[in-house]
């Protein structure tokens, strides 16, 4: 009978980041040349070998994946291993960051201040997820580099909710779709065509 449990993880519905089930997926893995967040949209970089948060001319690679930390412990220690919660929520600059290419993934959303149709949460592939690209100008409050909001799945328009803006509009690109209702603000998609900025197409 098991005694001893340990309490170093997290324990939730959903942790952001996290894989969300054992379908088919692709993780692969790439040094990071900035500060990472869990559950973020990422670009590799193939000619210098790392990865970086999405811009307005990079390529959708993937989803940055939650991660713990092995603190104690190796192959030539007498000491076990300790896994603990990474508390900060992120890959620093320089650690190895696990992106999942293909799969389901869980990821944070905001969807205040946001045009196009709200997100219909159906149980199933119920909404696009969204990451906004290039801020509107003027700005907008609350719409950032990086943000991921949700709209209803449209197969006659994209309904890009960070397309708003009067002089230069913003941009957003579908990074996938909802499989499954929401808890709190965070939700689980299947990831849409990495290494395109055009996944639509697969959507319809």
């Amino acid at each position: 009978m098991q005694l001893d449990f340990s309490t170093a993880l997290d324990s939730a519905s959903f942790l952001l980041g996290q894989q969300y089930d054992s379908s088919m997926s692709q993780v692969i893995s790439y040094p990071a040349s900035e500060e990472i967040k869990f559950g973020q949209p990422v670009t590799i970089d193939f000619d210098k070998g790392t990865v970086a948060n999405m811009t307005a001319t990079s390529t959708f690679s993937g989803i940055a994946l939650r991660t713990n930390y092995q603190v104690a412990g190796s192959d030539i220690s007498t000491a076990p291993p300790t896994t603990v919660t990474n508390t900060v929520g992120s890959y620093p600059k320089g650690a190895m960051v696990s992106i999942m290419k293909s799969g389901r993934i869980v990821i944070g959303y905001d969807n205040t201040a946001i045009s196009g149709t709200p997100a219909t949460l159906q149980a199933t592939g119920g909404s696009l997820a969204w990451v906004c690209v290039t801020l509107p100008n003027p700005s907008v409050s609350g719409v950032s580099l990086g943000r991921i909001a949700l709209t209803s799945v449209d197969t006659t328009s994209t309904k890009d909710p960070f397309y708003v803006g009067s002089t230069t509009k913003g941009k957003g690109v579908v990074i996938g779709y909802t499989i499954a209702p929401v808890v709190g603000a965070l939700v689980p998609i299947q990831i849409a065509d990495a290494d395109s900025n055009s996944p639509l197409t697969t959507l319809a």
